[in-house]
């Protein structure tokens, strides 16, 4: 059984390549979706799904999750650093979500303080900071009226701002700006928009924001609706500013850190935006901002006394921008009764009876124009606001997931919705889900995927990043700097150039809705969870040659009834093997599950199955470790285990998780170090089966200095038996336990 697993690096003939898919020959919701969704990718030949989305019938109310664990307040370690591959493999890099999804977090608050999350945002942004872009203004054009009843108002006198502080402290230029706002609001409402909203500037000043993941507080927020009047939370946010009392600091690496933690919070908490305005003030020297799935966007820097028009106009937009201007989806809508229908803003729209709403092609629309996605052309989901995941960063796919059925109620929450912001290199996740029958054990059911196209155009157009930006041309970006980490007055981020990467709104609806794995109950449970997605990720490849490539705890889930469970988030997949790059800006994988091939920035191998089969044997692991049976987190962890992260501020850490993996998987550390580390129930249960599956992956006759290539079909055939006979062995062992 050692050597199936083990002999992963000899030369054995490649898979057979994927067979070239034929056009559909019968449109289902399925195709429906697919067929309408951009020229990115093939059908297949026919389609095994279903012909109406309702087909699918409603399972059971789902069991409640367990009450959230209070964030851990030990700041974990940082972990950061880019290490350049040798091959077309993609460079090792991590942005700022990593912090959420480690062994001392549950996506629970990561708490991560300023140092710490302004590398991983200084990583995460670097080359991807468009700076001094004139043309960001033109989104204020303001009314000409404006600036003429600020005269009036003796507001301004024709070459300065009236009631500008001499001192320009943050305190000062806030009071300023409130009572700029409030004086027009209250004797010039005629030269606002007639049906804006002006919305609440409100200083945070030294009092933290509720319901964010770090603890974090800001100079200037603007806010939608809040219960009496009560806290500011990011869930309330709309837009952001931050002051400064020297003009010096608009163009420094720190003033865009800053601008970019809060911006990451927003993301966080509304994961519906697709994107987040902000400005800064540093003394009277003015900058818009834009963040979005693809990175930032700066203004040119303008001083409110000499345009005062375009300041006005600027200031004023921040006040009063509606959900579209703000940047919520424009395709996830909110109607109260007969009211009209409009674009939902949860700032503002609070459900209770009533749930925001979105359109899918309908099975019946077989044109080939793009789906509608932006009126009711299709059919209507219902989706509950209070998410199921998302992923908290700012350049990444953004991945959220939202429970939806049905608009009229005629179910339960039995579908998941899932949009992200893929990269316009890479199929979208449905392209490879819909290769499989819905019957196939240990996957979800799909049942549908397009490109969002917004509304209000003659020609579709689909919901992009250069869409959202102002059209420019793609600037080469220089290499980091070897000083880091970055200072007050660095300027390095706006100094790299920036290379934009498209990225392209992706919808994804797919079913049950499946519960978290550290739900498990039972080890049997467990395992058969693990043994499921195995057969899944198996069937996968062996029939599609799709490699999964991103295996975590977040990424299987538990069957809503009975025992088992089913993999999910094909993100990252690929088709195996492959000869060009993924469209991945860098390595692929959790941190904490990736076998130790990927975490080695030199290796002379691409992903392959048999990476995947090791990172699900560290997610076995990590679940003895950390959870107990009830689904809740150890507390306190084991200090030291094969997760604990490198220290702070390594400049390997990739490296330096591969030296403690191999370490901890030799027999006797594995032994004497790893299994002792192990929950107390789940060293009797699961340390005979972690004994057998570690011989199986890192057996003796595997010589680390010898690369002979990729492992052929046979021997990856093998290592699938092997490990399936291990985990059926386990769980007629156990018994149910």
């Amino acid at each position: 059984m050692s050597s199936s697993l083990g002999k992963r690096r000899r030369a054995d003939c490649p898979p057979p390549p994927r067979p070239a898919p034929s056009p559909p020959s019968s449109l289902s919701l399925a195709s429906a979706f697919t067929s309408q969704s951009g020229a990115t990718h093939e059908s297949p030949a026919t389609s095994p799904h279903p012909s109406s989305i309702f087909a699918l019938p409603p399972p059971p109310p789902q069991p409640q999750s367990g009450p959230r664990r209070a964030a851990p307040k030990k700041s974990r370690k940082l972990l950061r650093a880019s290490c350049t591959s040798s091959t077309f493999d993609t460079p090792a890099k991590r942005n700022s979500s990593c912090v959420c999804d480690d062994a001392y977090t549950d996506q629970t608050a990561s708490n991560a303080l300023r140092p710490e999350m302004d590398m991983l945002l200084y990583d995460e942004l670097y080359g991807k900071v468009d700076f001094n872009v004139a043309e960001l203004w033109n989104t204020f054009t303001g009314s000409p009226s404006m600036l003429q009843a600020a005269i009036d108002l003796n507001l301004y006198t024709g070459a300065r701002w009236v009631y500008w502080p001499p001192n320009a402290s943050e305190a000062n230029v806030l009071t300023f700006l409130r009572q700029l706002l409030s004086t027009l609001a209250e004797r010039a409402r005629h030269v606002f928009p007639s049906n804006a909203i002006i919305y609440d500037a409100v200083a945070s000043g030294d009092i933290i924001l509720d319901d964010g993941d770090c603890e974090r507080k800001t100079d200037l927020v603007f806010v939608g609706r809040r219960e009496n009047g009560g806290p500011v939370s990011w869930k309330n946010v709309r837009a952001i500013g931050e002051l400064k009392s020297n003009p010096t600091q608009s163009d420094t690496d720190n003033i865009v850190l800053q601008l970019a933690n809060y911006a990451r919070e927003v993301f966080g908490s509304q994961p519906n935006r697709r994107f987040v305005p902000a400005f800064t003030l540093c003394g009277s020297d003015m900058r818009v901002w834009h963040f979005d799935r693809a990175g930032a966007c700066g203004s040119t820097v303008i001083n409110i006394h000499t345009r005062p028009a375009l300041f006005l106009a600027a200031i004023t937009s921040f006040a009063t921008m509606d959900a579209t201007a703000v940047g919520f989806d424009r395709t996830i809508f909110y109607q109260v009764g007969d009211g009209p229908e409009v674009v939902f803003d949860p700032t503002v729209h609070w459900p209770g009876d009533v749930y925001p709403h979105i359109y899918i092609p309908s099975p019946s629309d077989n044109s080939n124009s793009p789906a509608d996605t932006s009126s009711m052309s299709g059919t209507a989901l219902s989706i509950d606001p209070d998410w199921v995941s998302r992923r908290i960063a700012i350049a990444t796919r953004g991945s959220a997931c939202w429970k939806a059925r049905p608009r009229d109620g005629s179910s339960e929450w039995v579908y998941i919705v899932k949009d992200q912001w893929r990269s316009s290199g890479r199929d979208p996740e449905g392209r490879y889900l819909q290769l499989h029958s819905n019957s196939t054990p240990g996957l979800p059911q799909y049942l549908g995927h397009n490109d969002v196209f917004l509304p209000g155009s003659a020609e579709p157009v689909v919901d992009d990043i250069r869409g959202l930006r102002p059209d420019l041309p793609t600037k080469t970006t220089n290499p980091p700097p070897k000083s880091l980490p970055p200072g007050l007055t660095s300027k390095n981020l706006l100094a790299a150039g920036c290379q934009i990467d498209n990225r392209v709104h992706t919808r994804l609806v797919s079913g049950p809705v499946g519960r978290p794995l550290k739900q498990f109950g039972t080890y049997t449970n467990l395992l058969q969870a693990l043994r499921d997605a195995i057969v899944g990720h198996r069937y996968m490849y062996e029939t599609h040659q799709v490699l999964h490539r991103d295996i975590s705890k977040n990424n299987i889930l538990l069957n809503p009834v009975g025992g088992g469970g089913f993999l999910i988030d094909f993100d990252l997949a690929v088709f195996y093997p492959r000869t060009d790059t993924s469209g991945a800006a860098h390595r692929t994988g959790t941190f904490d599950f990736m076998a130790l091939d990927v975490l080695l920035p030199y290796t002379m191998q691409a992903h392959n199955p048999m990476h995947d089969l090791e990172s699900f044997f560290y997610l076995l692991l990590f679940m003895a470790i950390y959870y107990h049976k009830n689904g809740q987190r150890r507390d306190p962890p084991p200090e030291h285990t094969i997760f604990t992260p490198p220290a702070a501020y390594d400049p390997r850490p990739w490296l330096t998780a591969h030296g403690t993996k191999s370490s901890f998987t030799r027999p006797s550390s594995f032994r004497h170090a790893v299994l002792p580390t192990l929950a107390p129930e789940a060293q009797a249960a699961l340390s005979g089966v972690l004994r057998k599956w570690r011989s199986a992956a890192f057996p003796p006759e595997l010589d680390d200095d010898v690369d002979s290539g990729p492992p052929g079909p046979e021997r990856i055939r093998e290592a699938y038996d092997a490990v399936l006979q291990i985990l059926d062995d386990g769980i007629a062992e156990l018994g149910g336990v």
